[in-house]
């Protein structure tokens, strides 16, 4: 299934911009894979445009432009451009997912434009409910599931795993001068540790926080497994992902600059096919 010739064109942009969804939609049955695939590339498409824009304006035009296409979408017209346009009006129509859901994720990644960070945790929060959240309850959708719990969760998963994905991501995004954690855990001291790669205590105490805030979401999250329908693990097992890179940090005492924050590609795969053959995310 990973070779490339028997993958989309979706396909292979996910494996190679998000792994981490790529592996878990393999998880799914395979007559639902490709939908997955559409969906998590159009995700990864709204999440590098903050990085691959030099103006606020110009990544505004290019949501603007996805916002179009999924206006076609659902005025069944043909959508214009790309390929994956193409690919995501199919898995519209085929797994009747909902347009306010598409419309949510593109008015939260305008927040990623923003010269400032997101001023609070309860606001932080909220975009990743509007973001990852989102996007888990249209995977949910997409493997059939429309069961409230399963919902629910996806809600608490996808706020985990964008205060755990933002923490991985903190030392890249400050070699870039950026800072996209939430104002009142970073002050300004904080935030000039993180512009200068050095970890220190204060910084490593904000990183505790949000740490721990992010596994209290995904506790709750799990909380549910007994009221969710099997078919919905596909879209959950971000779960047992979160966890490790959360369990990593601790070990490396929240340390953003460690080398030795991320997963290895075989250490995640064996991880989703244990968690996946014992039905836990």
């Amino acid at each position: 299934m990973t070779k490339d010739d028997t993958l989309s064109a979706s396909a292979r942009q996910l494996r190679d911009g998000d792994n981490d969804r790529f592996l878990t939609a393999l998880f799914a049955p395979s007559e639902r894979r490709a939908g997955l695939f559409a969906l998590y590339a159009f995700n990864l498409e709204l999440a590098r445009v903050a990085e691959l824009v030099s103006e606020p304006m110009m990544g505004l035009i290019r949501l603007q432009w996805w916002r179009e296409r999924i206006g076609d979408i659902y005025d069944s017209e043909p959508p214009k451009g790309a390929d994956l346009a193409q690919e995501l009006s199919r898995m519209v129509r085929a797994h009747d997912l909902p347009r306010p859901l598409f419309d949510t994720m593109l008015d939260a990644r305008e927040l990623d434009l923003s010269p400032e960070p997101l001023a609070s945790l309860d606001d932080f929060e909220a975009y990743g409910k509007s973001t990852s959240g989102a996007l888990v309850s249209l995977a949910l959708r997409t493997l059939g599931v429309t069961d409230e719990t399963a919902h629910h969760a996806a809600q608490h998963l996808g706020i985990a795993w964008t205060l755990a994905g933002h923490l991985r991501a903190a030392a890249f995004h400050s070699r870039r001068n950026k800072q996209f954690l939430p104002m009142d855990y970073v002050t300004d001291e904080i935030a000039k540790d993180l512009r200068s790669g050095r970890s220190s205590p204060a910084l490593q105490a904000a990183v505790q926080g949000l740490a721990e805030r992010a596994e209290a979401h995904l506790n709750v999250a799990r909380g549910l497994a007994g009221q969710i329908p099997k078919a919905a693990l596909p879209a959950l097992l971000l779960g047992p992902l979160t966890s490790a890179y959360l369990r990593r940090l601790r070990n490396m005492r929240y340390d953003l600059f460690s080398p030795r924050l991320e997963l290895s590609k075989p250490r995640r795969q064996l991880l989703l096919a244990w968690s996946a053959g014992r039905g836990r995310y």
